[in-house]
């Protein structure tokens, strides 16, 4: 008797499918490529599901600036909606990054926080934001899954119903995500200013020396000289000897500003531009809090909203800006 034809083979979680054949994203992961900034209304979760060929479960980086960049474009209104959302699910760590906090972790009386500045409140609201349910009836199975050194394999259902052994490795991949979570939430964020502020001004020397009638290429040369070192103001970079050789294609500043970064940094210009995309972000990413934060500063009744909602924490009755790097210590023991 013929074989029943096999139904095609289900593509991997992670793995890229046609358009026509894509299903709407399970619950707890949303596509990046499917929204547009302008039309996102909720945050971008981490993709907890993801699996290689051979099993293995690959979580998002907490620390991902692309994590944070939900709040890019949004009405403030529409950011306070989010973030009251958010803090109000079990998965958000809250307590266990205010109690971790020095200043915040002590309590002045029974029942009383400390007074916190605006700046601070909205530093700790970017981070916690990047929450995500998670439903374990929805991930891919497949065989086997493996976490680090952790293998579980399914056993045959029809001889028994034990508990599900993938699910207990999805938890402990959800415990190291949660753990790295609250770890990163107590160290200063890292926007790379200082890089984007050295790109900023190296680009600004090179368009000022642009000449009108002629390329950038021959007035590079002349300053350089035989000595092989560039130097722009304050920015100086001493120059391989076959760096005319390597710039065949750089006309604009921006090209020749990411082409001696590289470098300076001894990297390829993708890497700089990698890393300018991502400075860039943060900056928006920035901005769109400190929009949310003059906009909750009008509102003491959505200031008393959070209060409640991040322990009773008091936050001062101040003009809020953009955090500064570094307003979050990080304890002793940590």
């Amino acid at each position: 008797m013929d074989k029943a034809p096999r139904p095609p083979a289900r593509p991997a979680s992670g793995s890229h499918t046609p358009a026509e054949n894509k299903k709407p994203s399970m619950k707890g992961s949303v596509s990046h490529e499917a929204e547009s900034p302008r039309k996102r209304r909720v945050p971008i979760y981490p993709t907890l599901a993801q699996t290689t060929a051979s099993g293995r479960l690959i979580l998002t980086n907490p620390t991902a600036t692309e994590l944070r960049a939900w709040a890019i474009r949004l009405e403030p209104g529409e950011v306070h909606r989010i973030v009251t959302n958010i803090l109000g699910r079990p998965e958000c760590p809250v307590h266990d990054v205010i109690s971790r906090i020095p200043e915040l972790g002590v309590d002045l009386a029974p029942g009383l926080r400390p007074a916190i500045s605006p700046s601070m409140v909205l530093e700790l609201l970017e981070r916690l934001t990047i929450s995500t349910p998670v439903d374990f009836g929805l991930w891919p199975r497949s065989s086997a899954l493996r976490f680090g050194n952790l293998t579980a394999r399914l056993k045959d259902r029809r001889r028994s119903k034990p508990a599900d052994p993938q699910k207990y490795i999805f938890q402990a991949a959800l415990d190291d995500f949660r753990r790295d979570w609250i770890t990163w939430s107590l160290h200063p964020l890292d926007r790379d200013e200082t890089f984007l502020r050295e790109y900023q001004a190296l680009l600004r020397a090179l368009t000022d020396l642009r000449p009108s009638d002629r390329s950038l290429r021959p007035v590079l040369a002349e300053i350089v000289g035989s000595h092989g070192v560039l130097s722009l103001g304050s920015w100086s970079c001493e120059l391989p000897r076959n760096w005319k050789t390597r710039c065949t294609w750089q006309e604009s500043p921006s090209d020749w500003a990411e082409f001696f970064i590289a470098i300076k940094y001894r990297c390829h210009t993708r890497k700089i531009k990698e890393r300018l995309a991502r400075a860039n972000l943060e900056q928006e990413i920035r901005q769109a809090w400190a929009t949310y934060g003059d906009w909750l500063c009008q509102r003491p009744e959505a200031i008393r909203n959070l209060e409640g909602r991040l322990e009773g924490l008091t936050i001062k009755d101040q003009q809020a800006t953009a955090a500064p790097i570094g307003s979050l210590e990080t304890p002793a023991n940590e």
